[in-house]
Formats: structure tokens, C-alpha cells, sequence
């Protein structure tokens, strides 16, 4: 039995995936991780935020996971400055050891959830059991705007 017929469709499948997946790419004006250049601001006195060139300064890490250790004050809204802003309470659950965090945050375009900016908030030294409130904010003056906790990390302890 012959297959080679076979071998060259699953080819020239794979080809015609690849080909449609970078139109796509095209379409949406580069590459997933690549977050548009914008001004990111933070307005809490405890975190900084900072727009992520590549998106890639906080590998994800299931051992050093805090997402059940940040709580939001709801969705993202607009404010008359055109910054999106997201914000919430972080607890470091550590009963004995000063514990810092990062908190990464996708700014996405509803609908389609298009990733249109990821920030990532820096929370430094919170003290053991202790909860501080974060926020992070992009400026965009665009609309339709949703804002994801993509991850929460411990950074140090």
C-alpha cells in the first residue's frame, strides 16, 4: 500500500495551516508578544508599572503561582485621562517572610480578545500577611477594552 499521497496532504496541509496562520499574524499587526508601544502608568504609591517589550520578564512559574492571591475591585474602566485602569488587593499569604510579586496584565480589545498591551505590575515587600492594593493602568483612547490577570507570581520572599 502507497503512502505517499497521504504524507504530501498532511504536508500541504501543515503548509496552508502555517501560510493562514501567518496572514493572520499579519492582520493583526505582528506578533502575539509583541505589545504595542504606549505610555503605562501606575497611580498606587506601593506598585510600578511597566509596558513588557516581548512580554516575556516574568516566565510563568506553577511553584511560585500567587493568582489566588490577587482579588480586583471589578472590571477595567476608562478614566477622563483615557487610561484603562485595573485595580484590586494583593495578600501575601507568608505568615513569617516579606514577600514581593508581579502581576501580569493583558489590556484586550472585546470583541475578538485581541491582546492590544500587556503591562506588568511590580509589588514590592509586603509584609507577611498582609494585603496592599495594586493597580495598573494603560492609556488608550480606544473603546471596547477588557482587562485579564494573565498571571501573578511571587517575585521574591
Amino acid at each position: 500500500m502507497h503512502r505517499g499521497g497521504s504524507t504530501r496532504k498532511r504536508v500541504l496541509a501543515a503548509t496552508l495551516v502555517g501560510a493562514a496562520f501567518a496572514v493572520l499574524l499579519a492582520a493583526c499587526g505582528g506578533s502575539p508578544s509583541t505589545p504595542s508601544a504606549t505610555k503605562t502608568t501606575s497611580k498606587a504609591t506601593t506598585t510600578t508599572s511597566t509596558t513588557v517589550p516581548g512580554a516575556k520578564l516574568v516566565p510563568y512559574n506553577k511553584y511560585k503561582n500567587a493568582r489566588l492571591d490577587v482579588t480586583l475591585d471589578g472590571a477595567c474602566t476608562q478614566n477622563s485621562q483615557d487610561d484603562w485602569v485595573l485595580k484590586g488587593m494583593l495578600i501575601n499569604p507568608d505568615p513569617k517572610n516579606i514577600t514581593s510579586f508581579s502581576i501580569v496584565v493583558d489590556y484586550v480589545h472585546e470583541p475578538g480578545s485581541t491582546v492590544l498591551n500587556t503591562v506588568i505590575v511590580n509589588v514590592p515587600k509586603v509584609a507577611p500577611k498582609k494585603t496592599v492594593p495594586w493597580q495598573s493602568s494603560w492609556e488608550y483612547s480606544g473603546k471596547s477594552v477588557s482587562c485579564v490577570v494573565r498571571q501573578a507570581q511571587v517575585t521574591s520572599s
